[in-house]
């Protein structure tokens, strides 16, 4: 509407300007419920930076990175553990070993992992420390039970619980490690990155953008560089909320 009109019952005349997109104010305004009992609203400026749609570039970078893993698993895992076992990174082992007829634990097993070799104690348990990062076997024997040779996968800073139950007999049965549960596993958790990264883009929801950042953490694109990029970005966001719709200072119209 534009043009002039008179208030009524004001003997005052006042004009009605349609904004245009040249007229239009350049920073951009929220309206925020403030106050109990009687609420007033009240306008306030929203600040503008570059920190979200950097946070979400991070975390789309961490999206393709976890991609790339999923499908590149053997690959990326083989150079990225050697890496990391190079500059002197090891991976930590418990063990515990029960009898499965009757849940009770087994003493002086004999545990060997890689060329490393121990035995359990009176309850069934031992560690391996300072192992070999990457996929190995961990080999199981006892007199009178059947050995087992497992497949495991051994990761820094991480310790990695066995529980190994052992039947009477013979021979030897073997548990192969598969990747392809890691990779999906992967896969799903760099969509939430992806998801994170176009809703922080928007500025839309500071609560679902947080959530997204966080379970990118565990898309573990590259071993640990799509971990570390996305508390990167979860601490940018953490920094930017007043810039998302929902922010935490009132009620936003």
């Amino acid at each position: 509407m534009k043009g002039r009109t008179k208030a009524p019952r004001l003997d005052k005349k006042f004009s009605i300007k349609k904004i245009t997109n040249e007229t239009k104010p350049s920073e951009e305004i929220a309206w925020e419920e403030h106050g109990e009992p009687r609420k007033t609203i009240l306008p306030k400026i929203k600040p503008t930076t570059n920190k979200p749609k950097l946070a979400a570039i991070i975390l789309v970078f961490v999206f393709i990175l976890g991609i790339t893993t999923a499908i590149l698993s053997d690959p990326i895992l083989d150079s990225s553990t050697k890496a990391l076992s190079d500059i002197g990174l090891k991976g930590t082992i418990k063990l515990s070993v029960i009898d499965k007829s009757n849940n009770e634990s087994l003493e002086n097993v004999n545990v060997t992992i890689g060329s490393l070799s121990k035995k359990t104690d009176t309850n069934g348990s031992c560690i391996f420390e300072k192992v070999p990062l990457g996929i190995t076997n961990m080999k199981i024997t006892l007199k009178g039970y059947t050995t087992q040779i497992h497949e495991i996968f051994v990761m820094p800073l991480i310790t990695l619980d066995q529980n190994i139950s052992m039947e009477p007999g013979t021979g030897e049965e073997k548990f192969q490690f598969y990747l392809i549960g890691c990779s999906v596993i992967i896969g799903i958790f760099s969509l939430f990155a992806l998801l994170g990264g176009i809703i922080i883009w928007k500025k839309q929801n500071f609560d679902i953008a947080i959530a997204c950042s966080v379970l990118g953490i565990f898309s573990f694109g590259f071993f640990f560089v799509g971990p570390i990029l996305s508390i990167i970005a979860l601490l940018i966001i953490l920094r930017s909320v007043e810039e998302f719709e929902h922010g935490k200072k009132g009620k936003t119209f």
